[in-house]
């Protein structure tokens, strides 16, 4: 009975050291600017009440953004003092690494990255995919001279550890990470060496057509060096083919006049859809017996006629008489 009685009291005694503690400091702050809250990193000795520190901040932090319009050059340093306390004491803390970097987006887009980078180091969040989408999405968008092979490089890397982390199941993620690489491709040259060609690429809507297929060559080259049938990498959980296709159906139908995009077409048509019976016109999928399509009207080739009872064939057997009609053929 004495003991728990002589635990309370230390308990008391502590608690009470504490909150004098940071009475202090808020009083300090206090009279320093009507703005400031904690803006203290505690030391490992007060390791243990480092976090209940934060939520003190965090509290303040949000009454503090509840006080501004806007964050704008003049209290932008203030906001980023703010988070880089909070994530200090406790480096863990999901919503303050989230939300502030938003904050920070558009008027300091370096210090949202500072404060992101910390998060994405963070052995604690190592699973959390929205810290470094989030800093993706900032270099992608907000840093000047966004197009700039040095921005877009730092973009891509954030956003390819995000579709790491996410293991592909985001689509908006990989989307944006396929954003950054086609940024890249626009206004430089596509070479194929199979047709020994180089080909411009002028477009936003081209650059994305080759940055899909690249990203499918890739995934090929890597399917094809596996002895696994799963999924070679975090991309590969997602269908390229079914991609590519929606892609160059874009592009055609809007960009059909356009030489560079119709020779990017060809060379993806080649090499993903060899097998497919896709319209020319439109890229839309027709069946056996087709003579035109029936999403844009053009004439279709047809898909073959048995040598033997002119039927039209649906694979290499005839369905009408079993003529094989590849042995025929030789």
């Amino acid at each position: 009975m004495k003991k728990r009685i002589v635990v309370h009291l230390i308990v008391i005694v502590v608690s009470a050291a504490i909150g004098a503690y940071l009475a202090n400091i808020l009083h300090a702050n206090a009279k320093g600017s009507k703005f400031n809250s904690v803006s203290t990193s505690f030391s490992s000795g007060l390791a243990g009440f480092n976090k209940f520190a934060s939520d003190i901040q965090w509290m303040l932090f949000v009454n503090y953004s509840g006080s501004i319009k806007s964050v704008d050059s003049e209290n932008a340093p203030i906001v980023f003092k703010k988070l880089k306390s909070i994530v200090d004491n406790d480096p863990g803390f999901e919503k303050a690494y989230e939300m502030g970097s938003l904050m920070l987006s558009v008027e300091a887009p370096e210090k949202a990255l500072e404060i992101l980078d910390k998060g994405i180091a963070c052995e604690k969040l190592q699973t959390n995919w929205k810290i470094p989408f989030y800093a993706g999405y900032i270099a992608l968008h907000h840093l000047q001279d966004k197009n700039k092979d040095a921005n877009l490089d730092r973009a891509e890397n954030y956003f390819k550890k995000a579709v790491e982390r996410s293991q592909g199941s985001e689509k908006h993620v990989v989307s944006q990470l396929l954003h950054a690489k086609a940024r890249k491709l626009n206004g430089k040259k596509f070479f194929d060496k199979e047709s020994n060609k180089s080909i411009p690429i002028t477009s936003e809507k081209q650059a994305r057509l080759l940055a899909l297929y690249k990203e499918w060559k890739a995934m090929d080259g890597l399917r094809r060096s596996s002895s696994s049938d799963s999924a070679v990498s975090s991309m590969g959980v997602l269908d390229l083919d079914d991609m590519l296709l929606s892609a160059m159906q874009s592009a055609m139908r809007s960009e059909q006049k356009d030489q560079d995009i119709c020779d990017s077409v060809a060379i993806i048509r080649r090499d993903v859809f060899a097998g497919r019976h896709l319209c020319e016109a439109c890229m839309s999928q027709y069946s056996e017996g087709d003579k035109f399509c029936s999403s844009c009207g053009v004439e279709v080739k047809l898909y073959g006629i048995c040598p033997k009872c002119s039927s039209v064939l649906k694979g290499r057997f005839c369905s009408k008489c079993g003529n094989d009609s590849v042995g025929s053929a030789k």
